[in-house]
């Protein structure tokens, strides 16, 4: 049954990304996020100032986390992701792009 439930959110999630399936529909898979994506987008400006290049929510582990790439402000700093924690909005990690 968990397997079920893992490929359908896999499917879904692509599906949403595609704009074949409104975000709305797999809210009900969920139910651990707390905060929106948008508070994700603000926290991960608030920890690293730049500009938002995107954001998705994944599965980290055992928990649900927004992953938020942003092109810093200063010219000599590299494209970061900032992982938050969708539960509780806490940064989980600061991954430089390669």
């Amino acid at each position: 049954m968990l397997m079920h439930a893992v490929f359908a959110l896999l499917s879904v999630s692509s599906d949403v990304a595609a704009g074949s399936v409104p975000a709305a529909s797999y809210d009900f898979l969920l139910a651990d996020t707390r905060i929106s994506e948008s508070q994700a987008r603000a926290i991960a400006v608030q920890a690293l100032p730049g500009a938002v290049r995107g954001s998705e929510l994944i599965r980290v582990d055992t928990r649900w986390v927004y992953a938020v790439r942003i092109e810093p402000v200063h010219p000599n700093r590299r494209e970061s992701t900032v992982r938050v924690d969708a539960r509780d909005g806490s940064v989980v990690a600061t991954i430089p792009v390669r």
